[in-house]
């Protein structure tokens, strides 16, 4: 039996509510961590001292490895999809429709997170900051984004890659 479109939906949600809360928060709590690292990384600790202790520890390089965040984040985003997507494709649903929620999912809080920065940058400019102040704060804004085409990517490809690991 095919489900229409409000009752995937509602069904999906509800599921969402019972099992993928917690992977949920789990991707959430990993996004907020490496957005954090990342800063730490992009200088702005490095402002304390002005130098960068890989470039004078270089064995610290390899111990940096253990800290990094986002393998973790794309498995656990991995797991959350091919479950959300085994759901789905188990009822009936629409790939298209599925990538587009999934898509939604990580678009409309970058689309906040870039107006805020764009407000901010604005305000900055208006009360007189630097353009070398300026296209610091562009650039780690964008930095804070690296991955974002890449994991849409993912998402768009989940339903073939899955497949492909199930034969």
């Amino acid at each position: 039996m095919r489900l229409d479109r409000a009752d995937d939906v509602q069904v999906d949600r509800a599921l969402h509510r019972e099992r993928g809360e917690g992977e949920h928060d789990l991707r959430r709590g990993l996004l907020a961590g490496r957005v954090d690292l990342e800063r730490v990384r992009g200088g702005l600790l490095d402002e304390l001292s002005g130098l960068d202790a890989i470039r004078y520890i270089s064995w610290a390089g390899w111990v940096t490895l253990g800290f990094q965040v986002m393998p973790v984040f794309f498995l656990v985003g991995g797991y959350v999809h091919a479950t959300s997507w085994t759901r789905r494709h188990g009822r009936g649903g629409d790939w298209a429709e599925w990538v587009r929620e999934h898509a939604m999912g990580l678009l409309w809080p970058t689309t906040v997170y870039v107006a805020a920065a764009i407000i901010a940058v604005a305000g900055a400019r208006m009360t007189g900051a630097g353009t070398a102040e300026l296209a610091q704060a562009g650039w780690l804004v964008a930095l804070q984004l690296w991955f974002l085409p890449v994991y849409l990517l993912l998402i768009a490809l989940t339903p073939a890659m899955l497949a492909a690991h199930r034969r």
